[in-house]
């Protein structure tokens, strides 16, 4: 990264920590992210709209509630609420076009023993949580978030395929995103192959996968 570049990221960082100047705020939950519509409404269609004045009361309030997990009323995996830990790494993305990895990863030969051994920031393993970010990126309309959180849980799920995360993951791709969208269906079907000897003993995967009663 060049000197520029890095001085750029630092500020952004500043105003995201600060919310400095900001001119919108994003709550989730208990969470309130203090934005700026310059940067957040340049790269997400959705909350360019819902921030035009005379459109929505958001524009007039200058406030975006979303809807929250934590809410006692929020239903299980219903895509209408969203994980508030999930919406500070999408803001995290908006203005530093990343977000951190929601694990810190240790030395250590063996897959299991590496995932024995993960720190998670977010409460949620890393595989999921990368769902739930992807499911922000087509919910809000941020393609480049969808292709980030995309890779990164194609990494985490060729860590954690033997794990209970892998089958909350899966669980979550189809029961968070619409079935048109095949970027998480696609890795996921791809790992479901390659390990399905061993996948497939897992009674709970078999659950996650078995087609609705009628």
């Amino acid at each position: 990264m060049s000197e520029g570049q890095s001085a750029s990221n630092e500020a952004l960082q500043k105003l995201l920590d600060t919310g400095e100047y900001s001119d919108l705020t994003i709550k989730c939950g208990l969470r309130a992210f203090k934005v700026h519509k310059a940067i957040v409404c340049a790269r997400s269609e959705y909350f360019a709209a819902a921030s035009k004045p005379g459109a929505f009361k958001e524009g007039a309030t200058g406030t975006i509630e979303l809807l929250s997990t934590v809410d006692p009323n929020a239903a299980k995996d219903d895509p209408s609420f969203d994980d508030p830990a999930a919406v500070k790494l999408m803001t995290d993305f908006l203005y530093l076009h990343d977000y951190p990895l929601t694990r810190t990863y240790l030395d250590a030969s063996d897959p299991l023993d590496l995932f024995s051994k993960i720190l998670c920031s977010s409460g949620d393993f890393g595989a999921i949580m990368d769902v739930k970010v992807y499911a922000l990126g087509s919910k809000y309309q941020i393609p480049s978030l969808q292709s980030a959180s995309l890779k990164k849980f194609e990494e985490a799920a060729n860590l954690a395929w033997a794990t209970d995360e892998f089958v909350h993951a899966v669980h979550l791709v189809h029961s968070t995103t619409p079935d048109s969208d095949k970027g998480l269906r696609d890795v996921t079907a791809r790992v479901l192959l390659e390990y399905d000897d061993v996948i497939f003993a897992n009674p709970a995967m078999e659950a996650v996968l078995a087609p609705p009663e009628a």
